[in-house]
């Protein structure tokens, strides 16, 4: 990633795949809030072999109002463009709220 020393918050090794995730929790928008949405939509243009995934895990009401195509204004409809542009650049990346993050952990097993 382009910042300095930014480690990510969580490794997971299920068979022959490794996952990278970045996980961030907020209820509300804002300028502290838009920079951590941007660390998560730059861990989505990452792209490595085909056996690691990058995970941006989103929970907490602005994770439904990014996944919700009827809600935003021009910030969270430019959010959600890039969002998903990358998502479809990096088909191996994930963009996870608590729902799908389940999800994807039992589908692991």
């Amino acid at each position: 990633m382009k910042k300095q020393n930014k480690t990510l918050d969580l490794i997971i090794k299920a068979r022959d795949r490794i996952l990278l995730c970045e996980a961030k929790h907020l209820n509300t928008s804002g300028g502290g809030q838009d920079k951590q949405i941007s660390e998560l939509i730059e861990i989505l243009s990452l792209n490595e072999k085909k056996d690691i995934s990058y995970i941006a895990f989103l929970d907490g009401k602005y994770s439904n109002i990014l996944l919700n195509d009827n809600e935003g204004g021009n910030k969270i409809e430019t959010q959600r463009k890039d969002i998903n542009k990358f998502l479809k650049d990096n088909p191996n990346n994930y963009w996870l709220n608590t729902a799908g993050f389940e999800k994807l952990i039992f589908d692991l097993k």
